[in-house]
């Protein structure tokens, strides 16, 4: 399958995913068809709840991230994040309303993914902005390119 085919893109009930050869897959949680996420109005109490924005890639040796060209696991707001997959390039940018934000890069599964709770292995990298101020009508923009 040539590496210059583009992606394909559905809208499920949880969010937006591009897909391209090889099976591979970007999972955009919550957003709409124009990479918009909006916040819900109250901000998450709990620690694990600021995850508010997940984007999930498939776990798999052709895929790695970057962070303004080096391997990272935290990333700010003015960041570029690139995927790399086999031939494939996706840059990731994220413009962020009023707040402060940071993003994490690490293990996890999509919520779709079915694991048993007592099995501890993850099927996927999760690409998440955890939120740690920001008012109640904040939105997020992902330019993907």
């Amino acid at each position: 399958m040539p590496y210059n085919k583009p992606p394909t893109t559905t809208i499920n009930q949880e969010g937006y995913e591009l897909k391209w050869e090889r099976g591979h897959s970007l999972l955009f949680c919550h957003f709409d068809e124009n990479l918009l996420f909006t916040y819900s109005e109250k901000v998450p109490e709990g620690k694990d709840d600021r995850m508010e924005v997940n984007i999930y890639l498939d776990y798999h040796p052709d895929n790695s991230i970057f962070v303004n060209g080096k391997k990272a696991t935290a990333f700010q707001m003015n960041d570029r994040v690139e995927i790399h997959s086999g031939k494939r390039k996706i840059t990731l940018e994220f413009t962020p309303g009023e707040g402060q934000f940071f993003g994490h890069i690490s293990r996890h599964n999509r919520p779709s993914r079915k694991v048993p709770k007592n099995v501890f292995e993850s099927h996927d990298w999760r690409i998440a902005i955890r939120t740690i101020s920001r008012p109640s009508d904040s939105k997020i923009l992902i330019k993907c390119s």
